[in-house]
């Protein structure tokens, strides 16, 4: 089914998820070509009507050092139900073709090639007692928490893969506590762990209500 989002009088489902989707799709790209493009706004998708859904979404995007709009294709495939396992298919500007070897990215896979002994049933690493091992785990700062905004990206698609439907008021009110990354290299191969502390959130679908609550939540890139 396909959706204009630029008529203000249809409205869309998942309005704050498909959003995320397209931001992600701005980030992959900006990570794969060193460039710099900002979401400007959504023009349409589409999607497939399962429990776990493909979307492919025109959206408008824009160089700040140039003010360009630019019309730009994203796809986003959902490998899981209620957590994050996406998988990056396209992410390019409208006008370009398809390239022969465009990589597909995922974020929040399950699988974890790098430490098994350190996961629990089901992939994901445990929650570290500490983070005083700085050859292996790095404590963001502030001022990088300020100029790495793929952190908020990452943390709200956490959220919304959890509960799909939480309003944008929610979403707008988190505060980011603290944030530890955990990286690996294997030859050319970087992934990278984020264990991030959190709190702001009023209502929650697991754990104490409340915006004073601190919860976690764990991302692979």
């Amino acid at each position: 089914m396909t959706y204009d989002c630029e008529n203000e009088r249809i409205r869309y489902p998942n309005h704050v998820l498909v959003n995320l989707y397209a931001r992600l799709g701005l980030h992959h790209f900006n990570l794969s070509q060193g460039s710099n493009l900002e979401f400007h706004h959504l023009k349409k998708f589409n999607m497939t009507m399962n429990y776990i859904s493909s979307y492919r979404i025109t959206l408008v995007g824009y160089d700040p050092a140039t003010t360009l709009l630019i019309n730009f294709q994203v796809g986003v495939s959902e490998q899981a139900y209620g957590r994050l396992n996406l998988m990056v298919f396209v992410a390019r500007p409208q006008a370009d073709r398809p390239p022969s070897n465009e990589v597909v990215r995922p974020l929040g896979v399950t699988n974890d090639p790098f430490k098994p002994d350190a996961c629990d049933d089901n992939g994901f690493p445990f929650w570290p007692t500490d983070f005083n091992d700085t050859k292996r785990f790095h404590l963001l700062k502030e001022s990088e928490l300020q100029g790495n905004d793929c952190i908020r990206l990452y943390l709200e698609l956490a959220l919304c893969a959890n509960d799909r439907n939480i309003p944008d008021s929610h979403v707008s009110q988190l505060q980011i506590v603290r944030v530890a990354m955990e990286t690996f290299e294997d030859v050319d191969v970087i992934n990278a762990n984020f264990y991030i502390t959190l709190k702001g959130l009023p209502v929650a679908r697991v754990g104490e209500d409340g915006e004073h609550v601190e919860r976690k939540v764990i991302i692979r890139s």
